[in-house]
């Protein structure tokens, strides 16, 4: 994660990390804005209950005033039942005085009404509700579509008389629509779009406004009675119209009658949620802006600076392009340029003295190379003078193999003068060179020759090439010398393995694989170029095998392709370079 996170660049790790920084004081901002905006639409349902209040203040005084009153007439009508007269002059009276009420009567425990404020004939039948609050023996609040007693719906309230815990009748306050009408006109503030009331049955008692609309404002799949509850709420919901409402639901009379007012939406009271996203979005680009702020204040006092920075060494890193013109950067970044500036110039100025330094060596050891090639090929020069005075075949033999000798080494030299570094060379051409050499020297004159070389590039340094060019020197003598009349036959291959398993070192593989025409028994040997062919071996540090089979004799050497070591003095010498 940490190689992923340094590979991005510096301006977006930047921008990642003011971000993350500034990050937490973003999202306090958006939780104390939805805080507030909690608050605020708390206190904005405070606010609508409170207005719904104010709306449904009429309803709740009328039906809480009819509910006193038919309680406080309950025992004066039960007293006077046995005076018809006199009762009916009482509620008579009681209904006169009064602009709310159109109807009081006294229903008996009998089921018949012993005493009301109209005659006796003008009063309706007993309904279906009247007979379930008998059994029940509760207030009941219903609506009396048209009643008869008063010619209109009415509002009707009808409370248990008892005596002594007997249950004795009922007195029924009926209250007239137009008690209910308020002139919405000349109410300050605002109004729902409708006041309806139901009981806890879910019948409903008035409306302010017809029963198409009051149908209508209902909210839809909820019916009334589903909302009877002891304590006041609000909900949202569609309206069996298709419109969305904010509904309030109140208690005027507990357990009795209950208050229902609907809202429209677009009422300013309710637009707290538009309050909520003007909020968040201002924290948001609060945030946003404070992010960008910073990253600009980085940019121009930190990253500006290390990017050019950056893009210096990186010129000075791929072309050693020196940086040109004035610094730029303040303060810590003035200092880490101009010391960039001068290090830089320090490590060019070096860098130019040590090529010097190695060219001149390079110089040198071509020269000693050169001239130790010269010095080879002026004993070789020597070496033809002394076959030229005619010595005998035997001298003639031992001073041709010493020629061979002599000349491989200056190959050797020769090649590594004329390369183009004088620490590795390839050891192919060497090899080509010194099997070429040594068959134009040692094979008589038209001798036929067949000679195939398969050479893997190989690159060793100087203290390997030296020990393998004899040892191939060595070799090619060795299959001269053993050919025969029929002629040379003989194949060189030099190649080279990867790394091994358990080791990190390569190796390289010499194969040399010559026609034996005569045995050894036929040939003079004092097994010299045996042992030296072990003892360049050893040199190298690889193995040496052999083995005769189907007429040819096949050499096979492995060496690891090292380093040059050099060493304070020389190694003593091995057992086998000792003998030679």
């Amino acid at each position: 994660m940490l190689k992923r996170i340094r590979l991005v660049s510096l301006r977006t790790r930047a921008i990642l990390f003011v971000s993350l920084a500034l990050l937490p004081l973003g999202l306090i901002a958006i939780w104390l804005t939805s805080m507030i905006v909690e608050d605020e639409r708390q206190a904005s349902e405070r606010a609508l209950i409170a207005l719904s209040e104010k709306a449904a203040v009429r309803e709740r005084q009328i039906i809480e005033r009819a509910i006193g009153g038919a309680a406080a007439l309950a025992t004066t009508a039960h007293a006077l039942d046995e005076n018809p007269e006199l009762c009916q002059t009482v509620l008579r009276q009681f209904v006169r005085n009064s602009t709310l009420y159109g109807f009081v009567a006294f229903h008996g425990a009998k089921g018949i009404f012993e005493c009301a404020s109209v005659p006796l004939s003008r009063v309706p039948a007993t309904n279906d509700v009247l007979t379930s609050l008998k059994e029940k023996r509760i207030i009941g609040i219903f609506r009396e579509s048209e009643d008869t007693a008063i010619g209109g719906p009415s509002l009707v309230v009808a409370t248990p008389v008892f005596e002594d815990a007997q249950y004795e009748g009922r007195l029924q306050l009926h209250v007239t629509r137009g008690a209910f009408r308020t002139d919405i006109d000349a109410q300050s503030g605002a109004r729902p779009a409708n006041v309806i009331t139901f009981n806890s049955f879910g019948d409903i008692l008035t409306s302010e406004k017809g029963a198409d609309v009051t149908q209508a404002e209902l909210p839809r799949d909820i019916r009334p009675e589903a909302l009877v509850t002891p304590e006041q709420f609000t909900f949202e919901a569609q309206s069996r119209s298709g419109r969305t409402r904010r509904y309030v639901v109140l208690p005027l009379t507990p357990g009795m009658v209950y208050a229902l007012a609907a809202w429209p939406t677009d009422l300013a009271l309710l637009q707290v949620n538009d309050g909520y996203w003007r909020t968040s979005l201002l924290a948001v680009t609060m945030w946003l802006v404070s992010v960008v702020t910073v990253y600009l204040v980085m940019h121009y006092l930190v990253i500006k600076g290390l990017a050019r920075l950056h893009g210096q060494m990186s010129h000075f890193s791929t072309d050693r392009a020196l940086p040109e013109g004035a610094i730029t950067g303040k303060g810590e970044l003035f200092e880490m340029e101009r010391n960039f500036r001068m290090l830089a110039q320090t490590v060019v100025r070096e860098e130019a003295e040590l090529e010097n330094s190695v060219r001149e060596k390079n110089v040198l050891l071509k020269e000693v190379h050169h001239r130790v090639k010269n010095n080879l090929q002026l004993i070789n020069s020597i070496i033809n003078m002394v076959l030229r005075g005619k010595p005998s075949a035997e001298t003639r033999q031992i001073v041709r193999r010493l020629q061979d000798r002599v000349m491989a080494l200056a190959s050797v030299h020769m090649l590594i003068y004329q390369a183009q570094s004088v620490d590795r060379m390839d050891a192919a051409p060497i090899i080509e060179e010194v099997v070429n050499q040594s068959v134009a020297l040692g094979l008589p004159k038209g001798t036929p020759s067949d000679v195939t070389l398969s050479l893997t590039p190989v690159m060793l340094f100087p203290d390997q090439a030296l020990p393998l060019t004899l040892l191939v020197s060595e070799a090619i003598t060795n299959a001269i010398k053993y050919s025969g009349d029929a002629g040379l036959k003989i194949s060189v291959t030099l190649s080279l393995s990867g790394p091994a398993e358990t080791s990190r070192q390569a190796s390289g593989e010499l194969i040399i694989s010559n026609m034996v025409g005569r045995r050894a028994q036929e040939v003079e040997s004092t097994a010299l170029g045996t042992k030296l062919m072990r003892a360049f071996a050893a040199q190298l540090g690889g193995t040496i095998t052999s083995q005769e089979q189907g007429g040819f004799y096949r050499l096979h050497i492995t060496f690891p392709v090292e380093g040059f070591s050099p060493e304070e003095e020389d190694a003593p010498l091995t057992r086998e370079e000792d003998a030679v």
